[in-house]
């Protein structure tokens, strides 16, 4: 599985969306300083284009 997140300054989830081949997310607010885009697998050594 793919996570893609919207994480703030206090790294709480703004936003969230999964899939299992490819992800997508759109996120609903004007990016605030501080923000972070992350991306996590559920398996290791893997390559992902982003």
């Amino acid at each position: 599985m793919l996570y893609l997140k919207v994480l703030d300054a206090e790294r709480q989830i703004v936003h969230m969306a999964e899939g299992q081949n490819e992800v997508n997310l759109i996120c609903e607010r004007i990016y605030q300083p501080g923000d972070r885009i992350i991306l996590e697998s559920s398996e290791k050594d893997i390559f992902v284009w982003l």
